[in-house]
This record gives structure tokens, sequence and C-alpha cells, in this order.
């Protein structure tokens, strides 16, 4: 072989090694970005519930993760976290990439940070006012089947953490898996979104809001900005037009990942999103919406003077005697609209209970007098499955079957992800609460169980 042969050959070689020594770097650096991403995501949830189940309910973080991480997915597993007692923060990550660090606010919950954090006031304590104790039997019930019904439901340790059942405003009925009471406060998932819809209607209760008029966001002002159209009802109603879906929440580079966890801002993500549809033609269940919601209302609040971060608690939670409730802020000191609130089993049911007496409560009318008939009116394009931030019971117009069949078609749901729910059904004047986690509940058995208890002539 030539000299020259030799030369091309060994040259040959080279720029293969090269090339395979290139692609293991850009693999490496690829696969470093991937873990990065999903260490964000991952520990910024697993820090801020963390957070607030140990400094608020006492849980152990082993407990916690196991609760509502355990099995959910398994990129999970690498996350590792770290509590500081003193501070009290809790921070995680996957070694050095996608650290996370949840600070914890007296009365707000724990703040994912993420830039600066924000200056929250300090909260007065509300005083917590007792919910009336019924006689199931008075009230409608077979005790007895009624007993057995909520026994065997938080038995199964199939993920029920609680339930609680009331009628005409008095509790007939509640039961707490192991490791849970009265007092715990439990995450909100989506039920967030109606607590959003619901200062909302304490705010045009006020006068200080007009669903009808566009939502005051700077960003859409501009002369030829076709968002500037966006009203509060369309919001409200999730038919904004916004290229915003919720997608998979698995997903590390989804929408709401991306929004609830990544970001100073969460509701500066959503704005930002381009203008899909013409406002008011097409429903998009979107968290996003609800993050919107609380920025425009904090706008709407401010402008006049008045406290974004004590409005829901002086016009809402003080009223109710709601003394556990807590709505946890991003970075840039909105609540996250859509997602992130906590309260006892007592205090979800007062809400719920708000409702069902149309927006009063002790002789005061906290919330508009036609707010419950609103709410329980199908929105136009979601086939009659949503209204406004409040999901409805009614079967579609073409054959859908109704998402609960064994509930009455007038309910209308506060709905979390993983078994959270506050069920109203004003014709029975009885609500449920169920608390737990595991996103594959059969709610439906659960709620006819209860519902079965009913005497027939009730």
């Amino acid at each position: 072989m030539s000299v020259d042969n030799k030369t091309k050959q060994h040259w040959g070689w080279s720029r293969w090694l090269w090339i395979l020594f290139a692609a293991f770097i850009a693999l490496l650096i690829a696969g470093t970005a991937y873990l990065h991403r999903i260490g964000l995501v991952g520990s910024g949830y697993i820090s801020q519930m963390v957070c607030v189940e140990h400094f608020y309910n006492g849980r152990s973080a082993d407990e916690t993760r196991e609760t509502f991480f355990g099995g959910y997915d398994s990129r999970l597993g690498l996350i590792s976290h770290n509590v500081d007692e003193a501070e009290k923060t809790v921070s995680a990550g996957i070694g050095p990439l996608g650290r996370s660090r949840a600070v914890f606010f007296d009365g707000f919950g724990c703040v994912i940070e993420r830039g600066p954090l924000p200056d929250l006031p300090s909260l007065p304590s509300i005083e917590p006012s007792p919910l009336p104790i019924g006689n199931p039997e008075a009230l409608g019930f077979d005790e007895r089947e009624l007993n057995q019904a909520l026994d065997d439901i938080i038995g199964s340790k199939d993920g029920h953490s609680a339930i609680l059942v009331m009628r005409e405003g008095q509790i007939v009925a509640e039961r707490y898996a192991d490791g849970y009471d009265a007092a715990h406060v439990f995450p909100s998932a989506s039920m967030a979104k109606s607590v959003t819809a619901t200062m909302i209607a304490a705010a045009i209760q006020d006068g200080l809001v007009d669903i009808n008029n566009p939502a005051p966001i700077p960003e859409w002002s501009g002369e030829d900005d076709l968002r500037s159209q966006i009203t509060w009802k369309h919001l409200l109603e999730m038919q904004s037009g916004l290229e915003f879906g919720d997608g998979d929440y698995r997903d590390p580079f989804g929408n709401v990942p991306v929004m609830n966890v990544l970001k100073h801002s969460a509701a500066e993500f959503a704005i930002n999103k381009p203008l899909l549809h013409e406002p008011g033609t097409v429903f998009e269940y979107s968290t996003g919406t609800s993050n919107i919601l609380q920025h425009a209302l904090r706008n709407a609040l401010e402008d006049e003077g008045l406290s974004y971060h004590q409005f829901g608690l002086n016009q809402i939670f003080e009223p109710l005697g709601m003394s556990s409730f807590m709505f946890v802020p991003d970075s840039a000191g909105d609540f996250i609209g859509g997602s992130t609130a906590y309260a006892s089993a007592h205090d979800w049911a007062k809400l719920g209970q708000l409702y069902l007496q149309d927006g009063k409560w002790d002789g005061e009318q906290v919330l508009p007098e036609n707010w419950l008939e609103y709410v329980s009116t199908p929105n136009q394009h979601s086939d009659r499955a949503h209204s406004a931030q409040i999901w409805l019971n009614l079967p579609g117009i073409d054959d859908r079957e109704a998402s609960f069949p064994s509930v009455p078609e007038d309910a209308l749901m506060f709905w979390g992800h993983g078994g959270q729910f506050v069920v109203m059904i004003p014709s029975l004047d009885m609500l449920i609460v169920h608390l737990g986690w595991d996103p594959e509940m059969p709610m439906d058995k659960v709620f006819g169980r209860i519902l079965g208890s009913l005497e027939k002539n009730t």
C-alpha cells in the first residue's frame, strides 16, 4: 500500500472517529438538557408539594412524595430533595441539574422561586366558623347505609383521603383516611379555577368588574391587536380564542408545566399566546385563562387602590370563616388561579354551600344573587359540559353521556385532577366533598354509593 493510500485511510478513520465523538458530545448535551428540563419541572412540583405538606400539615417529605408522586411518573424518582427547617424551604433537583426551591409564606403556601420572590403582605388570621351538624335520618338518609358507604370508600385505600357530605347546610357525615383529619389542608388542583371564578364574582358584586368588558391586560391594548376584544366573560367561559390548550400534564415541555412551574409569571406566559380564533367562538379547556383572570383581577383591584392579595380573604374567606384557605402565588405575586390553592374539607364545603345558597352567607350577599343561575348555564361551545370555570353534569347535544350518570343532571362541580371534587346538587340541597389522589379513581361509583343512601322518598 502506498504512503498516499495509508494517509488517506488514516484520515478516513480519523474523520469517522471525530464524527462519532461529535455525535457523542451532541447526545451528551441533549441528554443533559433533557434531564435539566425534567429536573426543573419535577423538582418544582415536588419542592412545592413537600413544602406545603411538611410546613402546614406536618407530613414527612417521603410520605408526601409517595402519596402524590409514587407511581405517577418514573422520571420523578431521579429527583432528590432537601428540607431546610430553619429557612422553611424545600429544594430539589437531579444533582446539580434542574434545581428548584419552594419558599414557605405564612397564609399563602409555598412559592416556587423563579427569579425575585413577591413582596407579600402579612395576612390577618381568620376566625374559623364551624359548620352545623345535622341528623342524617332527619335529612333523608339511611344513616347505617350512609356510614357503611363512607367506611367502604375510605377503607378501600384507593387514594380516597377525605369525604364530607352536607344537606340543607348541615354536615351529615365525614370520613378521613389514616394520616388525615378535619384540620388537614388539601390541594385543589383545578378546583382553584372555580375559586378564581368566585373571586371574580365577588368583584362583580362590589361593582369592580363588568364581565362584558374587555379584560384589563395592557399587553393586548395595541391598536391592531384583536386580543383586545377578549372580555372577562370569554376568559371565564374558556372561550378566549387564545392558542392555549392544557395538553399532557406530564410533558415537561407542555403548556401547563412550563407556565406554572418554570415561569416567573404564569399569567404572562398565557397572555403572550397568539389568538387562533375569534373570541367567543371556540371552547378550549385552559388553565392559562384562569391564570390570566387572576392577573386581570389584580390589575382591576390595584387600579382602584385595593389590595389584591387580601381581596379574597376580605370578601369571601373571612365572611365564611374559611380559616384554612390558602391561594398560592407565583414569583410575580399573581395567584396561580388555575391549579394551586389549599383548604380543609370543611372549608371546601363552605365554598360549595355558598353556591347552593345563591351567593348569600349569614344574610350577606357575597356573590351576585344570579351567580348560581349563570354558572349553571353551559357556555355556548362546550357541549353543555362547562360554564364559567365550573363543570356541569349535563349530557351532551349529540348523545354524550353526563360525566357522572349516578349524579343528578343539575349538579355543578369544582373538579380537580386526581380526585378533588366539590359536587353541588341544587335539586337535593346537597353537596359532596371528595379529596384524594388517584387520576384513575372511579368517581361515579363513589358518588352513586353516597347518593344511594338517600331514602327513596327524598
